[in-house]
């Protein structure tokens, strides 16, 4: 395939070469097509398997199902985040059904610049919970805001809560994307 490719340029670099001087030079209908080299005998081996790493494994939405205290005690009970991470961050974004709101962590955390936000060093694999479009969908940013404040307050009364890596935080904030981030803990 490469020989393909170096011979096109070549070709194209005499045409332009050969016509020193003319400026009225029209390509039409060029076609790639994917030739196969008769010549190569065995296939390539298989790249190795990757093994995942806590910031690039792939993260999902939570069940539809999934009520937002059981997502959040999920993620207390499966995961283990190391203990640099200090900060926790619930971010929201408006979606066409609605609101999502998704969980980062961070190893670090400053309370006057929001940019930790942002770092990515701990992701569980449910990262995303869709808030019930019937709660939700209506409502504006701001009132989205305080209601899920409000959701995670009342989990933070839970046993699971009171048990799990959320309690060794330094902070857990909420804010959209492009918006302030307030301070919950």
């Amino acid at each position: 395939m490469r020989h393909s490719y170096t011979f096109i340029i070549i070709f194209v670099g005499q045409l332009l070469y050969s016509c020193n001087g003319q400026t009225n030079i029209k390509v039409k209908d060029v076609k790639l097509e994917n030739v196969t080299d008769s010549t190569q005998k065995e296939p390539l081996p298989p790249s190795p398997p990757q093994r995942p790493s806590e910031t690039n494994k792939k993260t999902k939405t939570a069940p539809k199902e999934m009520t937002f205290n059981n997502w959040l005690a999920q993620i207390c009970t499966t995961e283990k985040p190391d203990k640099s991470i200090i900060a926790y961050n619930f971010g929201l974004f408006e979606t066409s059904n609605g609101y999502t709101v998704y969980l980062i962590g961070s190893k670090s955390y400053d309370a006057e610049e929001t940019d930790w936000a942002t770092e990515e060093d701990f992701v569980p694999t449910l990262k995303y919970y869709e808030l019930p479009a019937s709660d939700f969908k209506h409502l504006q940013f701001d009132k989205a805001q305080d209601k899920t404040k409000q959701m995670i307050k009342d989990f933070m009364k839970t046993d699971t809560y009171k048990k799990s890596f959320f309690t060794k935080a330094k902070a857990i904030t909420i804010g959209f994307d492009d918006g302030d981030l307030e301070k919950i803990k």
